[in-house]
């Protein structure tokens, strides 16, 4: 196998176990900035992150070696097949189209057959996750599943969009906002921070997977990185943040104690005086929202009987 080659799988490698490694920093960090605690007591959660996150980093690290033996195709053939593939002028179109048929149709369900209202996207929520209980788990109707599924070609969207060369700067800033729009506006009305997160990441790992098999330079990457993940990050942070204070102001009576009763409901205990400033509110809810898997995780280690339902 060319050296250059196993130079690529290597390099594709340390990216990816970068991107692990540092998720999982951020997360250690807020989780003990943050002035709340498992019930539980411990911090169990993050020892077997820790021992998972070393199981990964192993893993990856054998699976690159295997690949540089296994496979014979060279990174450039390889890169240009895909770019081959994602070159075709009508790819972008229908990935837009899908886009925004899917966003039209989430709509139309929620708001038209199912008429889901409220003062605030929370309410509307609310309305939305009520009325799956009472179905029991079934579909809404058929534009919803259609709906949710097409939505998500956003994703994919913004992918083609990272890995094409040759494109003016007018239909990318189009295409771009139709794909960034329509994630926002699917994840808006059912008040969800997930989707988001995962675009994020999704944009995050194109634009590494496209720079290590180009073989970008080590300055080219940092400097076009941090552009890409400011804008992106940035526009995440601003939703987030819209999201949690929609939350916290729907009832504006409960807004003060908005976040221990959020904590209070992921099996945390801690800080309990209540809050008067918006800017605290949101930090709040921005670190119970990375540390609550961790806070759950304690929960389960630590319960006798783990037979049942584990959703509480």
């Amino acid at each position: 196998m060319p050296k250059t080659e196993n130079v690529t799988v290597l390099h594709t490698t340390r990216f990816l176990v970068l991107c692990l490694v540092l998720a999982w920093a951020v997360h250690v960090v807020v989780y003990f900035a943050v002035p709340v605690r498992s019930i539980a007591g411990t911090h169990y959660s993050l020892i077997y992150s820790a021992a998972y996150l070393m199981a990964c980093i192993g893993a990856a690290w054998i699976s690159s070696l295997l690949a540089s033996r296994l496979f014979s195709t060279g990174p450039q053939s390889s890169l240009s097949g895909l770019q081959a593939m994602l070159d075709s002028p009508r790819l972008l179109l229908f990935l837009s189209i899908a886009s925004v048929i899917g966003v039209g149709l989430h709509y139309y369900d929620k708001l038209i057959i199912n008429h889901f209202t409220g003062s605030c996207l929370a309410l509307i929520r609310e309305a939305w996750t009520k009325a799956a209980v009472a179905r029991h788990g079934s579909i809404s109707s058929w534009q919803s599943a259609l709906g949710h599924l097409l939505s998500h070609f956003s994703f994919p969207l913004m992918f083609v969009l990272i890995f094409k060369r040759q494109m003016d700067r007018k239909s990318f800033s189009v295409f771009l906002i139709i794909s960034v729009l329509s994630v926002i506006a699917y994840s808006a009305l059912i008040s969800t921070r997930s989707t988001i997160l995962s675009y994020v990441l999704c944009g995050v790992l194109a634009y590494g997977l496209r720079s290590v098999l180009d073989r970008s330079s080590i300055r080219v990457f940092v400097k076009e990185g941090l552009a890409v993940a400011v804008i992106i990050l940035v526009t995440a942070f601003v939703y987030s943040a819209f999201i949690f204070w929609d939350r916290i102001h729907c009832r504006e009576e409960h807004a003060p104690y908005y976040a221990q009763s959020f904590y209070k409901e992921l099996s945390a205990e801690g800080y309990d005086q209540p809050l008067n400033n918006d800017v605290l509110r949101l930090a709040m809810m921005f670190g119970i929202y990375v540390s609550n898997s961790s806070w759950n995780f304690e929960k389960s280690l630590a319960a006798r009987d783990h037979q049942g339902d584990t959703t509480w």
